[in-house]
């Protein structure tokens, strides 16, 4: 019972959790830019707002946008359906 929990049932046992949901994090800048732009040209007005802001922002006020909306990059960066480089 206490796998469920969240407790491991041995000492030094790891518990794994798996979701439906995968995201994949840009781990290069080039990825960052193009997944911006994917959300730029594919996002809804909102999202297409952010994405304007993020692209015309310094590096720390990008940081600032993409950590507050992290679904930016996790539905329109590396291995989204959405995500195209060549934007």
């Amino acid at each position: 019972m206490g796998r469920f929990l969240g407790k491991p049932a041995v000492a030094g046992e790891t518990i794994m959790c798996y979701g439906t949901t995968v995201i994949y994090r840009a781990v290069t800048e080039k990825q960052t830019n193009a997944a911006i732009k994917t959300a730029h040209n594919y996002g809804g007005a909102f999202i297409s707002k952010l994405s304007e802001a993020a692209l015309l922002a310094d590096p720390r006020n990008r940081s600032r946008v993409l950590d507050a909306f992290p679904e930016i990059v996790s539905k329109y960066g590396p291995g989204s359906a959405f995500y195209n480089e060549y934007l």
